[in-house]
């Protein structure tokens, strides 16, 4: 709502335009399914340049550890595997209770 001098006047190009930014459109399961079946191959092939660029860095390029030695290295890969898996718990929960509360078709996905 765009407000002069008391009036107020609703910008209808503001209102779409800003729906057409909104991510409640992936709301919808089959709108969600399309576009994640377009972003998939992209994501997939960001995980594997990543993945090994990161193993490659972590377990090859990185300089032992003084008192540690090498098996400082093994913290390159427990610590992000253990922060993810809480992210799938807590990702598992928010679908669940999404699903359980609202009954949202999306919620089964996860």
């Amino acid at each position: 709502r765009i407000s002069f001098g008391g009036t107020q006047a609703v910008s209808r190009a503001a209102t779409t335009a800003s729906e057409s930014r909104s991510l409640h459109r992936f709301a919808n399961p089959a709108r969600f399914m399309r576009a994640a079946d377009l972003v998939y191959p992209w994501a997939l092939a960001g995980l594997v340049v990543s993945l090994a660029a990161g193993l490659y860095l972590a377990l090859f390029a990185s300089p032992a550890d003084y008192q540690q030695g090498e098996t400082v290295r093994i913290m390159y890969i427990h610590v992000p595997a253990a922060w993810m898996a809480l992210f799938v718990y807590a990702s598992m929960a928010a679908g669940s209770a999404s699903y359980l509360i609202w009954r949202h078709p999306l919620g089964v996905i996860t």
